[in-house]
């Protein structure tokens, strides 16, 4: 993650009550200790965030204690970062068998005392499975970790041997105007209207390139556009209609022009090496606006690559508007 870590970044998380899941996890001060029970806890939060997708751990920020808001996030949670420095945490992550390359800890200086820190600790999905202190092998399952099952430890370590694709999503808000605009004086009749052009892209996680890719997308109608319902396979779940799309890694050669018009060559798979992505296509949603309505549903996914099992995921529509909404303030800011 390239942006900063600082007070007002965490304080976010607590002000837009973002929920924790398969990627993110809060621990409170209290989670460090010089324990054997501790020690071991961190190196298996820390291990089963490297075996599933990756993600962050936060220690730092408590979780309500009301019963029907756990995982949401409270308060910050000071450390004292002379009885725990980024030093000593380090070294307890290192007790991870194999270690996990590319985990970053992040101090966060807080204005509550002098020596009050959090810690941010981005893990990245690993390319293998990794045994915590107590030689186990631990998932993120939801907001739980979980011993593996043998099966599940096999697919891990198999991700060097195979592509793992994940659908990454971009939004931009666009504006068009409808009607003649050579209309001119209080009778013309144009109308403008906004939207949000989601762009999705293939990640390659895995250790090899992937050739042939085709990612099956479920996007609640309610939030897309007439135009990009209109020919779109319904299927309905729980009483919410999904539109199902279908993209692949294909692209197309520009060859020249011909009687005036663009002439392409014949559709081809262009592979996707590993740790990078590809563009695979767009869909027009409703605005932003209109899809406060609708925050509580996701878009979920199904990704093919090759010969590789398929991986499956999910994101809420309530992160496009936290993303939007971060934006907008950075902006302000500014």
């Amino acid at each position: 993650m390239s942006a900063e870590w600082n007070q007002q970044r965490l304080q976010q998380f607590i002000n837009d009550q973002v929920e924790e899941g398969q990627s993110l996890e809060y621990k409170a001060a209290e989670a460090l200790n010089k324990s054997d029970k501790s020690k071991l806890e961190i190196t298996k939060d820390v291990s089963a965030m490297a075996n599933s997708a990756g993600g962050i751990i936060i220690y730092g920020i408590s979780e309500s204690g009301t019963p029907n808001r756990r995982h949401i996030p409270e308060k910050v949670s000071p450390i004292v970062r002379p009885d725990f420095s980024k030093e000593w945490l380090e070294q307890i992550i290192n007790n991870i068998k194999p270690r996990i390359d590319g985990v970053r800890i992040h101090p966060v200086p807080l204005n509550s005392g002098n020596d009050h820190v959090a810690y941010v600790v981005e893990i990245p999905q690993s390319t293998t499975a990794h045994q915590a202190a107590d030689h186990r092998y631990h998932k993120r399952y939801n907001f739980e970790v979980q011993a593996m099952l043998d099966h599940e430890i096999r697919d891990v370590m198999g991700r060097r041997q195979n592509p793992k694709i994940s659908v990454k999503f971009y939004g931009t808000t666009k504006t068009e105007t409808y009607g003649n605009p050579y209309e001119i004086g209080v009778d013309a009749q144009r109308e403008t209207k906004s939207f949000f052009d989601l762009k999705l892209h293939a990640q390659n996680e895995g250790g090899v390139f992937a050739k042939y890719v085709c990612c099956f997308v479920l996007i609640p109608k309610a939030v897309l556009t007439e135009t990009s319902a209109r020919d779109a396979k319904i299927l309905k779940e729980d009483d919410v209609e999904h539109c199902s799309f279908t993209f692949e890694n294909t692209t197309r050669d520009f060859i020249g022009f011909s009687s005036g018009r663009e002439q392409l060559g014949p559709v081809r798979h262009e592979p996707i090496l590993p740790n990078l992505s590809g563009y695979i296509g767009s869909v027009r949603l409703c605005s932003l606006e209109e899809m406060e309505e609708f925050k509580e549903l996701s878009i979920r996914w199904i990704a093919h690559a090759d010969n590789a099992p398929p991986t499956y995921g999910e994101i809420k529509l309530e992160e496009f508007l936290i993303v939007n909404k971060r934006a907008s303030d950075d902006e302000e800011a500014k």
